[in-house]
């Protein structure tokens, strides 16, 4: 199922399936064979080898998550930048002598 005509013969197949909305199957590429191999195996215990809705799952665990962390990292980055904004005050002290002065 390499060529595109392969991919065509299959999503044409899918087309006449009740439910299908797009006849173009999923094609993962770039994934290490590791990777591909755990995701298959998990897909096909945990979602009968749905593997659209096994990256549903994932994507739906996933995005949520991220969408926080990167607005946590949002509000870390404005409370740094309003930090390194406040110019340090210097403190004034009172020395032995009675004298008044301010301290680096």
């Amino acid at each position: 199922m390499n060529t595109e005509e392969d991919l065509k013969k299959v999503g044409e197949v899918l087309k006449n399936h009740e439910g299908v909305v797009e006849g173009i199957p999923l094609v993962m590429s770039r994934v290490p064979p590791d990777v591909k191999a755990r995701f298959v195996t998990w897909a096909n215990e945990e979602f009968c080898s749905d593997f659209g809705m096994a990256f549903k799952f994932l994507i739906d665990m996933y995005m949520p998550q991220s969408i926080a962390m990167w607005e946590k990292i949002e509000e870390l980055e404005t409370r740094l930048s309003n930090l390194e904004r406040v110019p340090e005050k210097k403190k004034e002290v009172k020395f032995l002598d009675g004298s008044k002065g301010k301290v680096r």
